[in-house]
């Protein structure tokens, strides 16, 4: 697990530093430039570790996995960024926020779910970052 968090937080850092950085166009596109070198690389070990995963997690582990980085990272964290940068001037402010809080709740959420499929979690551990899941999405839907 610590291996699958590690290119996660880092992926996840840098789509955050965009939105940092927004306000100094220098900055800006370092962040983007930044974010182009290194998102694919953490992608490549996430999905190495995600296919490996496959012969040791439970189906609803694995596909819980790979809706996370299909889903989540891909399909929703990238194009959001790419949509933003190609002329959708949304402010980078509120996307922080998003990402923020989005990132956190689905990542938490995903490691319970591993942690219960490896037998690494005692259930109270799983219920308290379920409710924490549930209060962060009750928070972003009030934002």
């Amino acid at each position: 697990m610590r291996d699958l968090v590690d290119p996660v937080r880092q992926l996840q850092l840098l789509a955050l530093q965009i939105s940092y950085d927004s306000h100094s166009e220098e900055k800006y596109q370092a962040a983007l430039a930044s974010y182009d070198e290194q998102m694919w690389q953490h992608l490549k070990k996430m999905r190495a570790l995600v296919g490996g995963a496959r012969w040791f997690t439970s189906v609803a582990a694995y596909k819980a996995l790979t809706e996370f980085v299909d889903g989540w990272l891909i399909h929703e964290l990238d194009m959001t960024i790419q949509k933003r940068r190609r002329g959708d001037s949304a402010n980078w402010s509120q996307f922080n926020r998003w990402l923020y809080a989005e990132s956190r709740s689905r990542t938490d959420s995903l490691l319970v779910i591993l942690a219960n499929d490896l037998g690494l979690a005692p259930a109270n551990v799983a219920q308290a970052a379920s409710g924490r899941a549930n209060q962060l999405k009750t928070q972003d839907a009030r934002s």
